[in-house]
């Protein structure tokens, strides 16, 4: 049996996405993988004000300078 978290009921892609975005930037390390999903994310239609708001939402709870990495990653693909 394959697992495919995608598929799953429960959460629209668009909130898997910012959940996505959400715990790279936590992680710290990953800017391919994080930049691959910021794309992701503009290609589902969400908008750059939502990613960036998404990213600094972040900083009091994953700390400010992942905050601002996941931002620097973020700002190349917008």
């Amino acid at each position: 049996m394959r697992f495919c978290a995608y598929q799953r009921g429960g959460l629209s892609l668009r909130d898997r996405q910012l959940l996505n975005l959400a715990a790279l930037t936590a992680m710290g390390g990953v800017d391919p993988q994080l930049a691959g999903h910021v794309r992701t994310c503009l290609r589902l239609g969400m908008a750059r004000e939502e990613i960036v708001e998404a990213l600094v939402h972040l900083a009091p709870y994953i700390g400010v300078p992942k905050a601002l990495a996941g931002l620097r990653v973020a700002a190349a693909e917008l």
